[in-house]
């Protein structure tokens, strides 16, 4: 909404146009950005003043993916005249695109001739996505009590009330050395339901960050052995839709690590998961389990 002060000084300078018979437009000042850049973290843009007469001092904001992150005062520019500056916001890629905004005179303090140029928008194309599925040749599962390793990952208890707890493996070497990690998300969408694993029966679905090797490294004392919590990786309202879980970091308890990043920093080429029930049976005689074939692995970087 325009400011009262604005409003009025244009009713003023129309009012004696009017007066004096005249049909001549006021002379304004008109902020334009011409030109917005990405590099090195900074965001940068230049302005100019296409209009009549001086701008005055106004301010130009930047937004990312909608939300307000700086603001920069601009001194006054001349008829003709234009400037670049640099915000101090220390811009990093939040995902595959941002939609990033610089708009001059967010405030609208300054009256211009035209109103409805003072944004400049872009896609900024930066992260780099990758979809992985399951190494099939290295998940598995094991039941309790059992000696036997299993393919075809699931999770649940069997109809003669043994538990399963299920191993994943993805190949992240794809990832190059010293990249950053943006995002890195467990998708859960496309797996299978026999009957009904819930919280009410088999208690919370646990995903731990467990490192095993190979289909062939795996035995019965693997069922047992403790993995690094996923943070967030207990969850109780299972399943949801849809159903990513967040594996970017691990938690203790106590400390929260960035687990993905740091398997990316030592060049690893596997990320490793094991997933159980915090109960091990609902000695319902039942099988509940998921099926975990189609389960992927989403990670967006920086290069």
């Amino acid at each position: 909404m325009k400011s009262l002060s604005k409003l009025v000084y244009v009713l003023v300078f129309v009012s004696i146009l009017f007066v004096s018979g005249c049909s001549v437009l006021p002379e304004l000042p008109d902020l334009v950005i011409t030109q917005v850049d990405i590099g090195s973290n900074m965001v940068s843009f230049q302005i100019v003043n296409q209009g009549d007469i001086e701008s005055g001092t106004f301010k130009v904001c930047l937004f990312i993916n909608g939300a307000l992150e700086d603001t920069i005062t601009v001194p006054s520019l001349l008829p003709g005249t234009s400037v670049d500056k640099i915000f101090s916001y220390n811009y990093l890629c939040s995902g595959e695109e941002d939609l990033i905004l610089v708009t001059a005179d967010y405030e609208e303090l300054v009256a211009e001739k035209e109103e409805n140029n003072n944004d400049y928008q872009i896609s900024y194309s930066c992260g780099v996505k990758l979809v992985l599925p399951t190494l099939f040749a290295e998940d598995g599962f094991l039941l309790q009590n059992n000696l036997f390793v299993y393919s075809s990952p699931q999770v649940g208890d069997t109809a003669n009330n043994k538990a399963s707890r299920a191993f994943l493996s993805f190949d992240i070497s794809s990832i190059p050395p010293g990249s950053y990690i943006i995002s890195a998300e467990l998708d859960l969408n496309n797996i299978t339901q026999v009957h009904e694993p819930d919280f009410d029966s088999l208690g919370h679905f646990e995903i731990y960050f467990y490192e095993y090797g190979n289909f062939i490294d795996l035995d019965s004392s693997d069922f047992d052995a403790p993995g690094i919590l996923v943070k967030g990786g207990r969850i109780s309202n299972y399943p949801l839709d849809p159903w990513y879980v967040d594996v970017t970091q691990s938690w203790d308890g106590v400390n929260i690590e960035p687990y993905f990043q740091n398997l990316v920093n030592a060049g690893k080429d596997r990320c490793q998961f094991k997933l159980q029930f915090s109960e091990l049976t609902d000695m319902d005689s039942s099988t509940d389990i998921f099926g975990l074939e189609n389960a992927n692995l989403q990670v967006v970087y920086l290069p």
